[in-house]
């Protein structure tokens, strides 16, 4: 039971510390747009991205603005890493 409480807390660790370096890295490499009307992620992350896969960057966008879905709303703010 301890062996599991200290993997968990492992894993919470390392993920935590990997999204804190996400954000910070490169001294400003994130950007902030507005979502369009009818616009998905994976149309911002291909506009802003064309070159990479947009799986990843959809991830990207997620994991920068906490979401846990893919679903977002016109007027919404997204914080977006610079390509």
């Amino acid at each position: 039971m301890l062996a599991l409480v200290v993997m968990m807390l492992g894993a919470f660790w390392l993920g935590t510390e990997r999204g804190a370096r996400a954000g910070g890295e490169g001294g400003g490499a994130v950007e902030t747009v507005v979502v369009g009307r009818g616009e998905t992620l994976w149309e911002i992350a291909s506009r802003l991205r064309p070159r990479d896969d947009p799986r990843r960057v959809v991830g990207e966008i997620g994991e920068l603005n906490g979401l846990r879905g893919s679903i977002v709303q016109p007027g919404q703010r997204l914080r977006v890493p610079r390509s």
